[in-house]
């Protein structure tokens, strides 16, 4: 299933803008503004509030790497390295 198309336009004007998405919750966040950020496993990851990044210390690889959709949801079998069928 493909993204709306408005949300590939708010990710498009994001980009434009120089922001990041929180790998926790999707929202945009501008690492130049001074929040959280957290290093993990040679990248840096910016956060829009502290328990975001605090749930990102608690089980990185639950959100690193792709994993996570950035609506709430981590993609449960790319993060325990399942392999799909296909």
């Amino acid at each position: 299933m493909s993204a709306p198309e408005g949300s590939q336009q708010v990710r498009e004007h994001s980009r434009q803008q120089g922001l990041v998405s929180d790998p926790v919750c999707g929202m945009s966040v501008d690492p130049a503004a001074g929040g959280p950020r957290v290093d993990y496993e040679d990248e840096t990851y910016f956060f829009c509030s502290e328990r975001c990044a605090e749930r990102f210390r608690a089980d990185p690889e639950a959100f690193a790497g792709g994993n996570h959709h950035g609506d709430g949801h981590v993609d449960v079998a790319r993060s325990a390295g399942w392999r799909s069928s296909r």
